[in-house]
């Protein structure tokens, strides 16, 4: 049988929180399963007993890779959380594709962690298998998206306003580094662990190394590039995501925590769909304007890597007034092509 490459995603990272599933399932069984993603994965050959043991939590990939949950901060409905991190999920590991990929995969719904804050650390069957589905239908759209490899059934219960099945969901992402992730780093003036999160994002996502103030510029301009896209992306689609907390932005452009997202039925502007999202913070019309606000939050957080700030602070200003830009018109451009016209220019004899 072909193995597959698994390797151990911040494995030399001391600020990332290492540590063992919090407990064993006794009986999990495969609910859903996404067999095109194992096979880009390369997990195709691998036989049900042995994926259903790695995705439970309940074995390692491999002998030399532990579960690791990962620490970040977060601005949350715009108050900073200095402390949040992965309060029920697992980073058990990596997987190099058949096309030379790096993918990592999560459990969520493994069980608590140190960042469960007296959580349970276990995720309900409902939001589980809408993550499954939402991720798959915001790929299969062409929006950039964390994936589900899998939901499985476990034999605990989960006990929100009511007793629920509880599940583990497989969440596969390019990158788990977020903006809280800077944030957090900064926050403890863990320069040092910094320039090693850049160095690994921009070498295994943007293709060049993160070692100098300029390659920090450079790294900020491309995940601004890439985050106005998937505005863009959810825009043209309808999507709201509804919780744009700094946590949850990925610095690799990709779509993560499906908690109360939906596809937008009848058109209005102002949608919300969180139901704590009494000011409509995070509503329809107000995701570009928000993820503008989180990459000015992810520039402060990068300011401590330079010797000169006021020069700091004068480019990065120049360049989140080019996201802003970049947003109006690329928005401008989807609207257009979405009515069938050639151009978003008013013409001037209307």
């Amino acid at each position: 049988m072909i193995q597959p490459h698994f390797y151990a995603p911040f494995a030399d990272a001391s600020w990332a929180k290492s540590q063992t599933p919090a407990r064993l399932v006794n009986t999990p069984s495969l609910l859903l399963f996404n067999d095109k993603l194992a096979e880009n994965l390369g997990l195709h050959h691998t036989t049900k007993e042995q994926l259903i043991q790695w995705l439970s939590g309940q074995k390692p990939l491999a002998d030399a890779i532990k579960p690791v949950g990962l620490a970040y901060s977060g601005h949350q409905f715009g108050h900073f959380n200095p402390t949040l991190g992965d309060g029920r999920a697992h980073l058990i590991g990596g997987v190099i594709s058949p096309t030379n990929q790096r993918w990592e995969l999560q459990l969520k719904g493994s069980g608590a962690s140190c960042f469960s804050r007296q959580g349970d650390g276990l995720c309900a069957l409902g939001p589980a298998v809408r993550e499954f589905i939402m991720s798959h239908a915001l790929h299969s759209l062409g929006v950039p998206t964390t994936q589900c490899l899998s939901v499985l059934l476990t034999d605990e219960t989960a006990y929100r306003e009511q007793p629920l099945p509880a599940a583990i969901v497989c969440r596969v992402a390019k990158s788990h580094l977020r903006i809280g992730t800077v944030q957090y780093l900064a926050l403890h003036k863990q320069h040092d662990n910094l320039w090693q999160c850049l160095d690994t994002l921009g070498q295994s996502q943007y293709g060049f190394s993160v070692t100098h103030e300029a390659d920090v510029q450079r790294l900020f301009s491309a995940i601004s590039e890439r985050l106005i896209e998937l505005v863009i992306a959810w825009l043209r689609i309808g999507f709201i995501h509804g919780v744009l907390n700094t946590d949850n932005i990925l610095l690799t452009g990709e779509t993560i925590d499906y908690g109360p997202c939906a596809m937008m039925d009848n058109f209005a502007w102002n949608t919300a769909f969180s139901a704590i999202d009494r000011h409509k913070r995070y509503a329809f019309d107000q995701q570009g304007s928000i993820m503008q606000w989180n990459l000015a939050r992810l520039a402060e957080s990068l300011l401590g890597l330079f010797a000169d700030h006021d020069q700091a602070i004068k480019a990065f200003t120049a360049k989140l007034t080019d996201v802003a830009q970049q947003l109006t018109h690329k928005t401008e451009r989807m609207w257009a092509a979405k009515c069938g016209l050639a151009s978003a220019e008013k013409r001037p004899d209307l």
